[in-house]
C-alpha cells in the first residue's frame, strides 16, 4: 500500500509506500503512464557483493529482499529484485554472471539461477552481452502461497513477465516479475547463518552461523557445482564467526569471529579441504571483519576495539603473531576491505566504522607497515565494503 503522494505539477504525481521506493506516473497524450522513479531497500543492506566483471552489484537487506544494481547513463538503477524472503537477508554473493547464493536469518543457504527475463534485459541495456542460450532457461519465477522457495515459470500464461524491456524496470515490474528461480538449497548449520564467502575462483562457498560453543563455531564448505560438502568443517573458534575470507590464490582462508581471534586455514595439494594453519588472539574486544590484499598474502582485521591490524601471512606462523601496522581510530571498525594496487603501487585499504565514517588509508606494496589517512567519507552507517577489482 501507499504512504502518501504529492502533485510534482499538473500533469506529475508521486507516491510513496512501505517497501523503500517510490512510484511517478505522468499524463500525456490523455492517459496517465508509470515513470522511472527512486527505488532501495527500506531497511539497513547486510552485504554487497560486485559481479564477476563489475558490470553490475547484488545488495542483500534486513527489508528482507536481495536486489541487483546496474548503470543506466550517469546513473545506478535498479535492474531487479531476484528474491524476496520471508526472513531478513543477510549476504548475497555471486557464483557467476547469472547466479548467485544468499543466506538469510535462518539455517539454509539458498542458491538462484538468472531467468531469460534478466538475460535478455541485460542485453538491451547494453549492461551484459553474452551468447547465453535463453530459451534453455526458465522465463521468469513465481513464489508459490505460503512458499519461501522461488519457483522457476516455465510459461507466462497467468503472469506477466518483463521479455522485451529497453529501459530499467519500474517499481510495479521490480516487485512482480523479476524473481529469480531458486536451484538449490543448502544445509548444514545447526543455527541461523551469518557469514557467507565465495573463493576468488568461485569453485567455494564458505558458511558460518550463530554459535555460542565451539561446536558450532565453525567454518562449513561447499563445492560451488555441486554443492556437496567439500572437506571437513573448519574448526578452531569458540564463538560465532563473523567473517570469511580466501586469500588471492585460494590457498588460505582467513576468519574472524567474536571469540577476537582470527584463524588462518591452509590448503594441501595433497589433501581434500583445508587444515588449521596459524591461530592469534588478536583484539581486545569482537573482530567484525577480515580482509585480504589482492597481490600478497596480507590480511587486515577490523575490531570493536577501535583498531584496525594488518598482518604479513607471507612469513612462518611466529612471524605471524604480531602487526606489521595497528591503525587506531576514534570509532569501533565494523568491515574493512582492499582495492587493486594502481600503476604506482598504491594500495588503498578502506575502513568503516561503527558511526558510519568511511576513512581510506593509503600505502606503497614496498611498505605495508607505513599507511596514511588518505580521505574521510561523510556518515552512513556501514556493516560492509566491496572494491570493484
Amino acid at each position: 500500500g501507499f504512504v502518501g503522494a504529492l502533485w510534482v505539477n499538473e500533469r506529475e504525481v508521486i507516491a510513496w509506500g512501505w517497501n523503500g521506493g517510490t512510484r511517478r506516473w505522468g499524463f500525456a497524450d490523455d492517459q496517465w503512464s508509470e515513470l522511472q522513479a527512486v527505488t532501495g531497500h527500506s531497511s539497513p543492506v547486510h552485504g554487497v557483493n560486485w559481479e564477476p566483471f563489475g558490470r553490475y552489484l547484488i545488495s542483500a537487506s534486513l527489508d528482507q529482499t536481495v536486489r541487483i544494481h546496474g548503470p543506466q547513463g550517469s546513473r545506478w538503477l535498479e535492474l531487479a529484485r531476484p528474491q524476496t524472503h520471508g526472513y531478513d537477508c543477510i549476504q548475497a554473493a555471486f557464483l557467476s554472471d547469472l547466479r548467485f547464493a544468499s543466506i538469510s536469518d535462518e539455517k539454509v543457504t539458498r542458491v538462484f539461477d538468472a531467468p531469460g527475463a534478466f538475460v535478455q534485459l541485460t542485453s538491451a541495456l547494453n549492461i551484459r552481452q553474452g551468447s547465453d542460450d535463453i530459451q534453455s532457461r526458465p522465463l521468469a519465477a513465481n513464489v508459490p502461497p505460503l512458499g519461501l522457495s522461488n519457483k522457476a515459470m516455465i510459461d507466462d500464461v497467468d503472469q506477466p513477465v518483463i521479455h522485451s524491456l529497453s529501459r530499467p524496470p519500474l517499481e510495479a515490474e521490480l516487485a512482480a516479475t523479476t524473481l529469480w528461480p531458486e536451484i538449490e538449497k543448502i544445509f548444514g548449520h545447526g543455527y541461523e547463518s551469518i557469514s557467507l564467502a565465495i573463493s576468488r575462483s568461485k569453485s567455494l562457498i564458505a558458511t558460518t552461523c550463530k554459535a555460542t560453543s565451539a561446536k558450532h563455531a565453525v567454518i562449513r564448505l561447499y563445492d560451488a557445482q555441486t554443492f556437496k560438502p567439500f572437506g571437513s568443517s573448519l574448526e578452531g573458534h569458540t564463538l560465532t564467526v563473523t567473517g570469511v575470507s580466501f586469500n588471492k590464490d585460494d590457498r588460505l582462508i582467513l576468519a574472524v569471529g567474536k571469540d577476537r581471534t582470527w584463524h588462518l586455514f591452509q590448503r594441501h595439494d595433497s589433501q581434500d579441504g583445508y587444515q588449521p594453519f596459524v591461530a592469534c588472539k588478536a583484539h581486545a574486544r569482537i573482530i567484525w571483519d577480515g580482509g585480504w590484499m589482492h597481490e600478497v598474502d596480507i590480511f587486515a582485521t577490523a575490531s570493536r576495539d577501535k583498531t584496525v591490524k594488518v598482518w604479513d601471512a607471507t612469513g612462518d606462523s611466529a612471524r605471524m603473531q604480531k602487526p606489521i601496522a595497528t591503525l587506531k581510530l576514534e570509532q569501533p571498525a565494523t568491515t574493512v576491505n582492499f582495492s587493486p594496487a594502481d600503476a604506482f603501487g598504491q594500495v588503498l585499504m578502506a575502513v568503516g566504522m561503527e558511526n558510519g565514517d568511511i576513512h581510506l588509508y593509503a600505502a606503497k606494496l614496498d611498505s605495508l607497515h607505513d599507511w596514511s589517512l588518505h580521505l574521510k567519507v561523510p556518515p552512513g552507517y556501514e556493516n560492509t565494503l566491496k572494491w570493484c577489482a
